[in-house]
């Protein structure tokens, strides 16, 4: 972009910041950078746009402000147009100067994505619209003011991008800027200052510490020589009674026969069902007790028409069976049953459907005949008969019918 590098070092350029919600869900904010070093005019009037510091406009008569604007117009893979405060739909807004201003300069270029870029309807008619390039786009160099760049919320600029669009490129959802300003950056001088009075406090605070160290160091030392000093004369005193052949009072001592423990229990980790498991008991014991033992598991029970119940698991069916007032509704029945709703709530759904039905419809009309007016307008004005009208019949012509 050919900007240079020792006016961007001794020159702070002005942050602005915009929070973008769809339906009212918050998305994220968008921070640009201006390059009011080369469009003075054009940054202070986006800035002071953004701030909405200027008060109400000279021909709009609406807050010259960017809070509340819709995102009009979307073209993928290549920009996101915003800033029509007066009418929301890319034909109003107008600057801080009043109505329009003329082309700053085209010093910088369109060659990479992300910039921000004045739209305009012509040569030096710049208002408050702008856009916001997705990807290069050099065919507008020369066209349109390049005045500041994209430094973060790259990702929000790309989910606008994604918004799906009508035939001329208005979104379906309302992508709208919630809040809007200028962000202030601290200068280094102050920076500087800050760290000077806190590296004079840390240096005042370090002596302090290194006085309270050393106050610990002594009494951590004086503390190890008393302990060693009670060891030195403990152990003195016990090497006197093993001397003497007495023993020291805090000694415990116990005469235990070891006939007198009784036997510990036996190891019976491998057994499953106690003392009459498989294991202890005697062979004859197993063979005889084995089947009626499997008999017995078999057996779980007997219905009431006298029907033996057997096998694992819930018990599903009955004989006799149960009455059909209390049977077991299934899971996925009720599930649905869930799910269903009154008459009235379906009629009311249903209106409610057609409401936006005709609703759209009637927007679509509207539209249609608001494009319509406005090409009849534009061909009335460049002297071309608008579709439906009698063409145009020459003077001469007439008088020429008359006469004869």
């Amino acid at each position: 972009m050919g900007v240079d590098t020792e006016l961007v070092k001794t020159h702070v350029r002005p942050r602005c910041f915009m929070d973008v919600a769809v339906d009212n869900i918050l998305l994220g904010r968008i921070v640009f950078e201006l390059f009011d070093d080369f469009c003075p005019l054009t940054c202070e009037n986006f800035r002071a746009l953004c701030t909405g510091e200027k008060g109400l406009g000279k021909t709009t008569g609406k807050p010259l402000h960017f809070q509340g604007v819709i995102f009009h117009r979307v073209v993928k893979s290549f920009m996101v147009q915003c800033g029509d405060f007066s009418s929301g739909n890319g034909t109003g807004g107008e600057s801080i100067f009043g109505g329009t201003f003329p082309d700053e300069n085209f010093d910088l270029k369109h060659d990479q994505p992300f910039l921000l870029s004045m739209a305009n309807r012509g040569p030096d008619t710049n208002g408050s619209q702008f856009f916001i390039t997705t990807q290069p786009t050099p065919h507008l160099d020369g066209i349109h003011v390049v005045f500041g760049r994209v430094v973060s919320g790259q990702p929000v600029v790309m989910q606008i991008e994604e918004l799906g669009v009508d035939k001329n490129s208005r979104p379906l959802q309302d992508a709208k800027v919630v809040k809007c300003g200028e962000l202030v950056l601290k200068s280094k001088i102050k920076q500087e200052t800050e760290k000077s009075a806190s590296d004079s406090e840390t240096s005042s605070g370090s002596d302090d510490d290194k006085k309270r160290k050393r106050k610990k160091k002594k009494k951590e030392k004086e503390s190890k020589r008393k302990t060693e000093k009670k060891s030195d004369r403990l152990k003195e005193e016990n090497d006197e009674n093993d001397a003497e052949g007495q023993l020291h009072p805090l000694v415990s001592v116990s005469n235990i026969d070891p006939e007198e423990i009784p036997a510990g229990p036996p190891n019976r980790f491998l057994s499953r069902g106690g003392p009459s498991s498989m294991f202890l008991m005697k062979p004859q014991q197993q063979d005889s007790d084995d089947r009626p033992a499997k008999r017995r598991n078999r057996i779980r029970g007997v219905t009431k028409s006298g029907r033996i119940v057997k096998g694992r698991g819930t018990l599903r069916f009955r004989t006799p069976s149960r009455s059909r007032s209390r049977s077991y509704t299934p899971p996925h029945w009720r599930q649905e049953q869930k799910k269903m709703i009154t008459f009235n709530e379906f009629e009311k759904m249903e209106i409610e459907r057609k409401e936006k039905e005709e609703e759209i419809k009637r927007r679509e009309e509207a539209r249609k005949k608001r494009h319509e007016e406005k090409e009849k307008h534009e061909k009335s004005k460049n002297g071309q008969t608008p579709p439906g009208s009698p063409p145009k019949v020459n003077e001469n012509i007439k008088s020429n019918v008359q006469l004869f």
